[in-house]
């Protein structure tokens, strides 16, 4: 969820509004908390508020989608093992 909060105000930084962007995920939970605008965590619910807010400020509109954690390009990265420089 955080990382979701963190892409929409890294487009809002580079002057961005009016957008419609895809988000894959491989976290159901977070897929399914912005699809439903709630989250069973307390701590989530603080983060989606916030997304939320961002989202109607600057009219962006985040469209989550599921995918397979081996299907998921940024899975590898976002454990920190990354492709040989050879690549």
């Amino acid at each position: 969820m955080v990382a979701i909060e963190l892409a929409i105000r890294t487009l809002i930084s580079t002057g961005r509004s009016g957008l419609r962007i895809r988000i894959y995920s491989d976290n159901k939970g977070v897929v399914g908390a912005l699809h439903r605008g709630c989250s069973r965590g307390p701590q989530q619910n603080l983060i989606l508020r916030k997304i939320v807010e961002l989202m109607q400020k600057h009219n962006i509109w985040v469209e989550p989608e599921w995918v397979s954690t081996h299907d998921n390009i940024a899975d590898a990265p976002s454990r920190a093992h990354f492709p040989p420089r050879a690549l």
